[in-house]
């Protein structure tokens, strides 16, 4: 019951946070964001802009570009999906467990994640399946983004930032 109630109220702190003053808002009134990792300093996108199911998530230097800004979307009953404006999707663990997965980007459906404010300007975005988190990690073909148990480590710790006013690509 009380990780019932942290998780709702983590969920409407990043509802207010996302429908305030942070997020850029289309003429259409769609609201915008870029996740930054506050580790690396690059911003969560598909890899090579793919629209492909299953393509994997990882971190890129900031550009104006639709591939890496996402679209804040409601669900009814609760809980926030985030829909890459380029590609129409959104994002979930490759695999169930416990341990460490690839984040691959999935069509949009029902996937909410946890979201929990850590008080610093950052967030813990949490996989409501199996708690694991989002996270970022350095390998030799670059940053890729997993799911992996909570350590606290700024790989962990992502910071909503408004998206540019002008995008392309």
């Amino acid at each position: 019951m009380i990780i019932a109630m942290r998780h709702r109220l983590a969920m409407s702190l990043v509802l207010l946070c996302l429908t305030g003053t942070l997020v850029a808002e289309t003429a259409t009134g769609e609201r915008l964001i870029q996740v930054h990792n506050r580790a690396f300093g690059e911003l969560l996108r598909p890899r090579n802009a793919s629209k492909k199911d299953g393509a994997p998530l990882v971190l890129y230097p900031a550009q104006p570009w639709k591939c890496m800004t996402w679209a804040v979307r409601e669900r009814a009953g609760g809980g926030v999906v985030l829909e890459n404006l380029f590609s129409r999707k959104t994002f979930a663990a490759a695999s169930a467990g416990r341990g460490p997965a690839a984040v691959e980007q999935v069509p949009l459906a029902t996937e909410v994640w946890h979201w929990e404010e850590l008080g610093d300007g950052a967030w813990k975005i949490i996989e409501p399946e199996s708690g694991r988190v989002l996270t970022a990690e350095k390998t030799a073909a670059g940053l890729r983004v997993i799911v992996a148990p909570w350590t606290g480590a700024d790989t962990q710790k992502w910071e909503l930032r408004p998206a540019p006013e002008h995008l392309t690509m």
